[in-house]
């Protein structure tokens, strides 16, 4: 899978439909996400492209242009979405109660980044729910149903989440409960949140997938516990993620030039796309927004134009993503063993990339 280059690259999730995906560029990027139904999708282009989740529906999605594009959660029922402009777009999940949503507008409902400001937020039904980002304020949201789920963002609480079917289930945050979801289907999967426990996930069909990358090497994940498991992105270099914990884990998009990220701690961490190059992504609005996980140090992301923007999605425009760090952690950012590690092996990861992707049959 390229990351925002012209090689158009293709990647199946352990299926052979193909189906393609573009990262801002042109130059769409085959995806498959199990089912013969290819999906094409565009970040930030005019050209609107559908994407379909698991059900022959296809639906398009804009990202932050006037088009407004539809996207549906696995049902016939389509709803649109818009990302940070005036108009309002509706969104359902799953269900024909269509909902609006505006992405830091006054118009439609607010929504906080990890203060302590709560924000309400319906899904479709009259049952407003509010949802905090790292805070103790647990908060409920709903799916589509009037079986309201609570949701919490790395508390012991435990929260469950339905995918517009009767079949609510559990997912935990980063605790050792297990917990199941479904992808629109009866046939729930189950996925755990920050355990080795291995867990499977179904894109759709009735056969359960584990969550490797179209490649044989399964990889868990985990989601702040110090149990940090290894991620592959369609090569056998697995790669390490944290959710939240002091164990910043690096993670790498097919090339040498691994980042750390973390999720809410002190140690502020950059992420690329699969160049050197940092790249920038904005949400579709010039106002830079700052976001935090829970913590006072609040990181600068804006929404939508040049304006302050932080991560990469594989264009020569650098930007790196801003952190407000207290003197005293400076000395926990990239770890040793995390910085020894990619030392180790980061030649070697470019090599096999460029040999992966002759067979497949891009140009290196």
């Amino acid at each position: 899978m390229s990351q925002g280059l012209p090689e158009c690259i293709t990647m199946s999730q352990s299926l052979p439909e193909c189906i393609t995906m573009s990262q801002g560029l042109p130059e769409c990027i085959t995806m498959s996400q199990g089912l013969p139904e290819c999906i094409t999708m565009s970040q930030s282009l005019p050209e609107c492209i559908t994407m379909s989740q698991g059900l022959p529906e296809c639906i398009t999605m804009s990202q932050g242009l006037p088009e407004c594009i539809t996207m549906s959660q696995g049902l016939p029922q389509c709803i649109t979405m818009s990302q940070g402009l005036p108009e309002c777009i509706t969104m359902s999940q799953g269900l024909p109660e269509c909902i609006t949503m505006s992405q830091g507008l006054p118009e439609c409902i607010t929504m906080s980044q990890g203060l302590p400001e709560c924000i309400t937020m319906s899904q479709g039904l009259p049952e407003c729910i509010t949802m905090s980002q790292g805070l103790p304020q647990c908060i409920t949201m709903s799916q589509g149903l009037p079986k309201c789920i609570t949701m919490s963002q790395g508390l012991p609480e435990c929260i469950t989440i339905s995918q517009g079917l009767p079949e609510c289930i559990t997912m935990s945050q980063g605790l050792p409960e297990c917990i199941t979801m479904s992808q629109g289907l009866p046939e729930c999967i189950t996925m755990s949140q920050g355990l080795p426990e291995c867990i499977t996930i179904s894109q759709g069909l009735p056969e359960c997938i584990t969550m490797s990358q179209g490649l044989p090497e399964c990889i868990t994940m985990s989601q702040g516990l110090p149990e940090c498991i290894t991620m592959s992105q369609g090569l056998p270099q697995c790669i390490t993620m944290s959710q939240g914990l002091p164990e910043c884990i690096t993670i790498s998009q097919g090339l040498p030039e691994c980042i750390t990220m973390s999720q809410g701690l002190p140690e502020c961490i950059t992420m690329s796309q699969g160049l050197p190059e940092c790249i920038t992504m904005s949400q579709g609005l010039p106002q830079c927004i700052t976001m935090s996980q829970g913590l006072p140090e609040c990181i600068t992301m804006s929404h939508g134009l040049p304006e302050c923007i932080t991560i990469s999605q594989g264009l020569p425009e650098c930007i790196t993503m801003c952190c407000k760090l207290p003197n005293d952690h400076q000395l926990q950012f990239f770890p040793l063993r995390v910085l020894s590690a990619f030392l180790l092996f980061g030649i070697v990861l470019k090599d096999i990339l460029f040999k992966i992707l002759h067979k497949i049959g891009c140009p290196s």
